[in-house]
């Protein structure tokens, strides 16, 4: 959608033959997009920026994390690295890896269940 610019959401997933883009009907379902689309990635009010907006979703996230899983005795924290060739203000380059260009990520690994 970033290169594809068009007027309006339900615009990606037009049937005409000369608007037809088969690759947004391959992925999702227009309903099923809409529904993503005004749940999760407009989370707070309208005219929230920043922080603002984002914020009540991650910490409804964490509290419902928090009641699916509760780590066991033994944790640690365990360095992943993400192979990433695209833009992004974070990555970092190595040349020593693999994948030169990568995402550091830290996971809380627990033993007891993988």
């Amino acid at each position: 959608m970033g290169i594809d610019k068009r007027a309006a959401v339900r615009d990606y997933f037009l049937t005409h033959p000369s608007q037809y883009a088969p690759w947004y009907h391959q992925m999702f379902d227009r309903e099923r997009f809409e529904v993503i689309y005004h749940t999760m990635l407009h989370v707070d009010e309208p005219d929230a920026t920043g922080k603002n907006n984002i914020e009540p979703f991650v910490n409804r996230l964490i509290e419902s994390y928090n009641e699916a899983f509760t780590p066991y005795e033994n944790v640690s924290i365990d360095e992943m690295i993400i192979g990433w060739k695209g833009r992004w203000k974070y990555k970092q380059y190595n040349a020593s890896k693999p994948h030169k260009y990568h995402i550091k990520s830290f996971g809380l690994v627990d033993s007891a269940t993988g």
